[in-house]
């Protein structure tokens, strides 16, 4: 038997001894009553990054990452790193990354509104942003609840000049929400005239320390560092459209919960982040508007526009070249029977125009009750004709036999409907299209899914137009 050669992948003693020294801090949790951060923080992928001088979250889909420097743990003592744990935990729970999502208002702490309204990055003594501002004070209130020792390391009310925030009596401030703060901060302190983001003036660099969310996709709408200067910087997520966002947010929110859930009551809590916790335990409403676009944009064909049988005109037989790539064609068929109220035609005229707006297709859109009403095509930049035709009887053949007989058939047929019908009128054969069935009954989308019916059915909630 010939002996076998085992290579042994070789580990950073820095990267070891900060991985020790984060199971250290995370389990001491437990005999501090603390377990459910424990948990939350061993739900965590761990990704070390030398030279980043700083310990934060990135979310990546729905995956939370915990990135860390190792040099920067391994010189630090078990409470403080802890601190910077419970710090990351709490932005979660607090869900800052999304609620912060558009916030991009840059302040000087450094010049209160009173001496100037704005000031240029150059002229800002503490240029932040004031989202990350606020969503850190908040943090530090609950880290106070939780244990003033883990606090101490986090930004204070003392490194804020002018800020003013003792008004509130400690037991009020966990009713103020991070909105609440950041509006207080607007109303305090100058804003930072920033420079557009494409100019040769501005640097970029990863802030020099701290902490923050992200999604580790390397943002560059909010650089961490400006002419010199250090912009606190909580990255937010990218998703290519809504669905993703909404199921990222929620595959984090699952994480949350699996460990509140995996605690069962042993963690002493602050109140407000029971409130959190109890906010996510709610029912969520489907997001109907970003899965039907999402089931449309994956209907539609993609073709590449790049091909060896044409030149390259800059660099002929290196790259290939450019064709003409076919606008897609999306059909849809709006059902104007008697059984559908205004109410509902006008939420399906509004969808279609959303479809029209998002996907930038050729549409080809018909009208129906028991036979074809209206018939109307547009180009990307035609605008939708706000009518409707029919109020007769329910038939849906006609209109799928329309389209069967069309010359240039569509990509996917998206069917607007109150699904008033029987079992028959709907197919369960496949089409030479996909077809996707927009109803305003649930339990009927439900019911014809179930049935094995042809097409994907998703309810149209009139609640949320």
């Amino acid at each position: 038997m010939s002996e076998e050669v085992k290579q042994v992948k070789k580990v950073d003693p820095a990267i070891e001894e900060s991985d020790t020294a984060l199971n250290k801090a995370i389990f001491a949790f437990m005999s501090d009553r603390l377990s459910f951060w424990a948990l939350l923080a061993l739900a965590m992928q761990r990704t070390p990054k030398k030279g980043t001088n700083c310990i934060t979250t990135e979310i990546a889909g729905s995956i939370i990452k915990l990135v860390y420097d190792p040099d920067l743990v391994c010189k630090m003592d078990k409470v403080t790193l802890q601190g910077y744990i419970l710090h990351e935990c709490i932005h979660l729970v607090y869900r800052h990354a999304w609620r912060f999502s558009e916030s991009k208002t840059v302040i000087d702490l450094g010049t209160p509104k009173s001496k100037a309204a704005t000031v240029p990055l150059e002229k800002a003594k503490m240029p932040f942003k004031s989202s990350d501002v606020a969503s850190d004070i908040a943090v530090y209130w609950v880290l106070n609840n939780i244990g003033s020792k883990y606090a101490k390391n986090c930004i204070s009310e003392d490194d804020i000049p002018n800020l003013d925030l003792d008004r509130y009596s400690y037991s009020r401030r966990s009713e103020l929400s991070s909105e609440d703060i950041e509006a207080t901060l607007l109303s305090k302190f100058a804003t930072v005239v920033m420079p557009p983001q494409n100019s040769a003036a501005v640097a970029v660099a990863a802030p020099s320390g701290g902490n923050g969310e992200g999604d580790g996709e390397g943002e560059q709408d909010q650089p961490g560092n400006l002419n010199g200067k250090t912009v606190n910087k909580h990255k937010t997520p990218t998703y290519s459209n809504e669905f993703e966002k909404r199921m990222g947010q929620r595959g984090v929110e699952r994480a949350i919960l699996q460990a509140k859930e995996q605690d069962k009551g042993q963690s002493h809590l602050p109140g407000q982040i029971e409130e959190e916790l109890e906010r996510m335990q709610e029912p969520a409403k489907i997001d109907w508007r970003a899965v039907l676009a999402n089931y449309v944009a994956a209907a539609i064909p993609t073709v590449s526009n790049k091909t060896w049988s044409r030149l390259n005109r800059r660099f002929p037989y290196l790259l290939k070249g450019k064709k003409k790539v076919p606008t897609p064609l999306i059909g849809v068929a709006m059902d104007t029977s008697g059984s559908v109220s205004d109410e509902e035609i006008k939420a399906f005229l509004n969808e279609i125009d959303y479809i029209r707006r998002l996907h930038k297709a050729e549409m080809c859109i018909i009208q129906c009750d028991s036979q074809i009403a209206n018939e109307i095509r547009l180009k990307p930049k035609d605008k939708l004709p706000n009518k409707a035709y029919g109020r007769g009887g329910t038939e849906y053949i006609p209109a799928l036999e329309f389209f069967d007989k069309e010359k240039k058939r569509p990509d996917v047929v998206v069917f607007f409907t109150d699904l008033e019908v029987c079992d028959s009128d709907i197919p369960s054969d496949p089409r030479a299209y996909k077809i996707i069935w927009v109803g305003t009954n649930k339990d009927r989308c439900e019911y014809f899914q179930e049935k094995g019916k042809y097409g994907k059915f998703i309810p149209l909630d009139l609640d949320e137009k």
